[in-house]
Formats: C-alpha cells, structure tokens, sequence
C-alpha cells in the first residue's frame, strides 16, 4: 500500500512541475492552437446516424411521418432473394 501511494505522490509531483514550464515558443512566437471543426463544417462528412435519429424524436409518435423518417435514416439496401432460394432447395439423391 505504501509503494502505491509513493508511486502516486511521484507521479502527481512529476506532473505539476511539468505545467510550470511556459508554453513552447518557435523564433519567439507562440505556437497556433488549432480549434477543431464541428460536424456541420466539415464538408462530404454526414452526422451520425444517432443524430439524424435523435432529428426524428421531434415528430409526433405514432405518426406516418416519424416512421418515415427512421426509415430515411435507416435506409438498408434491399435482401437478395438468392439465399433464401438457396437455402430451401432440396438435395436429392440420384
């Protein structure tokens, strides 16, 4: 336990003198911070698909329009029928 708290004590001290040290500097001007970009601001990218759902709570429930909507966030290429010929297919011994 004390090893623990001795590790502890190291590393936190190790930490704040760290923070002391003024920030670093190139032929004396302080570096640029990059902000970064919200979704909307990033061009080709969509929102999440969570978001877009979250978009669809404001409709009223129980609605045609609301299911329309999940539908439009949710939209799923349709299933090929192959595998399910497939799979029903009876082998027959001949």
């Amino acid at each position: 336990m004390r090893i623990v708290l001795a590790l502890i004590a190291i590393l936190y001290s190790a930490a704040t003198f760290a923070q002391d040290k003024p920030p670093p500097t190139v032929g004396g001007k302080p570096l640029v911070q990059v902000k970064s970009r919200t979704p909307s601001e990033k061009p080709g990218k969509q929102q999440p698909v969570a978001v877009r759902l979250q978009a669809c709570l404001d409709i009223d429930d129980q609605t045609k329009e609301r299911l329309n909507c999940y539908d439009a966030v949710r939209r799923r290429p349709p299933r090929r029928a192959s595998w399910i010929a497939s799979s029903t297919r009876r082998k027959t011994s001949g």
